[in-house]
């Protein structure tokens, strides 16, 4: 028989591997009061942001390759490092023309569309320091170098030139991809309107409008330039009265070697 003194601990069952199969007591008040565990909230957080920071990246990996396959007008500043070099420069011309029309509009206030050419549009314009009227042609060039030639060609000629019966150049602005010319403004229209509309013209007007034209196409010669397309498109009336005057419009003049 097995007695149970004062200061002898108490027994405790076990297996049959001879392991303890209960907790000590005061283990088990020891476990009892600590309290449950708790997830910290740093790695959610952690989670969180890398999984905000891998969409972005794969968002900006997505733009990009539309951006590289896929002409647009409008390009983020921060797409352009990952354009192709076509979208670039397309981006570029877009800009420029944007700062170059900014600087056309601060001086002029743009009115109407006038008409539209070949390879130019042309509108009314008035200069807001002294509300003069010029006409604006806005001659996109479309990455032709030709068409560049050609007109910085025929631009170089009217500005050395100055003739009554001929258009007179006012001012120029000119980015990579356009170029804007304010021209004097002849608002009679052309003269094959004229013609048509009266069904021909007599023989004072017909005199008249002739000697005007030779005027200008000899003070052309005297300069050394030719003008190469003289016709009744290229002839303008100065206004819509019955006494008009035909300045003629410089659409190409080339100058004599």
């Amino acid at each position: 028989m097995i007695h149970e003194t004062k200061n002898s601990p108490a027994l405790t069952p076990v297996g049959k591997h001879g392991e303890a199969s209960a907790l000590d007591a005061d283990s088990f008040m020891s476990a009892a009061a600590d309290p449950p565990l708790q997830c910290d909230g740093a790695d959610d957080t952690l989670s969180i942001v890398f999984i905000a920071l891998f969409a972005s990246l794969a968002a900006l990996l997505l733009c990009a390759v539309v951006t590289m396959r896929v002409r647009i007008r409008r390009c983020p500043p921060f797409l352009l490092q990952f354009a192709t070099n076509e979208v670039f420069l397309d981006e570029y011309d877009r800009r420029a023309d944007a700062v170059v029309a900014h600087d056309v509009k601060k001086k002029y206030k743009v009115g109407r569309k006038l008409g539209s050419g070949v390879t130019s549009d042309v509108f009314r314009i008035t200069e807001k320091s002294s509300g003069d009227m010029f006409a604006l042609k806005k001659i996109p060039l479309k990455g032709s170098s030709s068409l560049l030639r050609a007109v910085e060609q025929e631009l170089a000629i009217l500005k050395r030139i100055k003739h009554h019966h001929i258009v007179t150049l006012h001012d120029t602005y000119q980015s990579s991809s356009t170029i804007w010319a304010i021209m004097e403004l002849v608002s009679g229209g052309e003269l094959s309107s004229y013609v048509l509309q009266h069904r021909g013209w007599n023989e004072n007007v017909a005199a008249r409008c002739v000697h005007q034209i030779l005027s200008g196409m000899a003070y052309l010669h005297s300069q050394g330039i030719v003008h190469r397309d003289i016709k009744l498109p290229n002839l303008l009336r100065s206004d819509r009265s019955e006494q008009f005057e035909v300045p003629t419009a410089p659409s190409p003049p080339v100058a004599r070697p």
